[in-house]
């Protein structure tokens, strides 16, 4: 059997050249590749390539450039065949704005100068914290002598002085307020052991017009224990307000705790006082006034507010659980007030003038109300001064 071979066809490649164009094309395309990779690696700063290597190239190419080509300018300039340099000052605007551009997207981007910053930062980040806690630390040892000398004061005299050291640091000193306020607290101890004779005297002549009380049967503090406590309540007002400015101005976070204190006579008219910014449970706050002020999102419980003014002031989820209300002024929207009691309330100035929800009317006259109830007749009686006082105001 003969065999046959097919002659090549003149048309078509043999198969050693197809396989020298493949592996041509291939090398084509692989250096192809490899500079679209090279290409990348200039402009993606994650990359490994150092960018800050990259950006000392470009300047100095930037350099090498305007240099030859101002000293080729120079020479065609004086030969007379370059008569105004704008090619030179072109290159030159242009090598500039190129090291500029690099310098931001290149060098700045790169991983020693960020590394740089952060630790730079860092450092004085670190700086900053320790001055703070020195400052801070300066702060409490000299704190601590005041209160030791305030503590150990013999004479009225020392103990006043040392009162205006308190003062300065209250107001000056968020981070202390809290301490200064807590030593202040039992100047006014006293005052609770003598609240059946004080709550019913007049403490805001007592403490504006130093009106002293003598001593008697019934009451046993001398003038300076007396005016030591005027002083305190002056100083703690004017840090409380103080604590206030700056919480609203958003400079102070702490809450300032005025629990269990003896503060007749506290002044907070017409004042802002926002969530957190005070706490009030179980203190003495006979006589005080926060007529027309704004209150939100605060508890009295347990507090003694004897003679105390709540005048047209504005109560926003207030808790008055087990709070002493007798002889103060409400006369103001009360639906908002929880936990209100019902013989306290009828203990107040001018109940009848007050803004009940449903659910306190029925609580306070009943479901179904007598008209025997004095209480209930007087409140009907005052319904067209309450609806002019409220007009517009919707009862929930």
């Amino acid at each position: 059997m003969v065999e046959t071979q097919t002659p090549p066809n003149p048309g078509q490649p043999s198969p050693a050249k197809t396989t020298q164009v493949e592996a041509e094309m291939t090398k084509v395309v692989n250096e192809n590749k490899s500079w679209m990779r090279f290409s990348s690696k200039l402009v993606d700063p994650e990359h490994p390539i150092r960018q800050e290597i990259l950006f000392i190239l470009i300047v100095i190419l930037a350099i090498v450039s305007v240099a030859w080509g101002w000293a080729h300018g120079l020479n065609l300039y004086k030969a007379g065949l370059n008569p105004n340099l704008f090619h030179e000052s072109l290159g030159t605007v242009m090598a500039i704005l190129g090291v500029t551009w690099s310098y931001f997207k290149l060098y700045r981007t790169s991983d020693s100068f960020v590394a740089a910053e952060e630790a730079r930062d860092a450092a004085e980040e670190a700086e900053e914290r320790a001055k703070k806690q020195a400052e801070q630390d300066r702060k409490d040892a000299a704190f601590s002598k005041i209160v030791v000398s305030f503590e150990s004061a013999k004479t009225f005299e020392e103990r006043t002085r040392i009162m205006g050291d308190l003062l300065a640091v209250g107001v000056e000193s968020p981070s202390l307020r809290q301490r200064v306020v807590n030593a202040l607290k039992t100047m006014n101890d006293w005052m609770v052991d003598s609240e059946i004779f004080l709550r019913d005297q007049n403490l805001v002549s007592w403490r504006l017009k130093n009106a002293l009380f003598e001593t008697s049967s019934r009451f046993h503090e001398n003038s300076e224990t007396q005016d030591a406590s005027i002083k305190v309540i002056n100083i703690l007002e004017t840090i409380i307000r103080k604590h206030l400015e700056e919480f609203i101005a958003g400079h102070n976070t702490a809450t300032l705790d005025l629990s269990g204190h003896c503060l007749p006579t506290l002044n907070l008219s017409a004042k802002e006082i926002p969530p957190k910014c005070l706490k009030m449970i179980n203190g003495y706050f006979w006589q005080s006034s926060f007529s027309e002020s704004h209150l939100s999102d605060m508890s009295f419980a347990g507090s003694s507010f004897y003679g105390a003014s709540f005048w047209r002031a504005t109560l926003e989820n207030i808790d008055f659980q087990d709070v002493t209300l007798k002889r103060g002024k409400l006369r103001t929207n009360l639906q908002q007030v929880k936990n209100l009691n019902r013989e306290e309330f009828f203990l107040t100035k001018e109940w009848d003038l007050c803004l009940l929800n449903k659910a306190q009317e029925a609580e306070f006259f009943g479901e179904e109300p007598s008209e025997q109830d004095p209480h209930f007749n007087k409140w009907i009686s005052s319904k067209i001064r309450r609806d002019k006082l409220y007009f517009g105001i919707e009862r929930i």
